[in-house]
């Protein structure tokens, strides 16, 4: 049986740069919480395309993902 952590990695289809770290799951609240962390070293420009180092870190940002089976999907961001 898969883990919620591989299940949500593959229904998310995130390339191999970022990881989903934790998957909380409350059937009460009606809500999934997922945390993904981004593990690549590197990292391209918005602007230029250049590829250049990660040399800190963004404060975490959350938004909501489309809802699954009636529950609401939020995700949290860690660079």
């Amino acid at each position: 049986m898969q883990s919620l952590t591989t299940h949500y990695q593959q229904l998310l289809g995130l390339p191999s740069t970022w990881k989903v770290e934790d998957v909380d799951l409350s059937m009460l609240g009606k809500q999934v919480v997922i945390r993904l962390v981004y593990t690549g070293k590197n990292i391209s420009c918005p602007e230029c395309g250049d590829t250049c180092n990660i040399y800190d870190h963004a404060p975490e940002q959350k938004w909501r993902h489309l809802d699954e089976l009636s529950r609401h999907n939020r995700e949290h961001l860690y660079r």
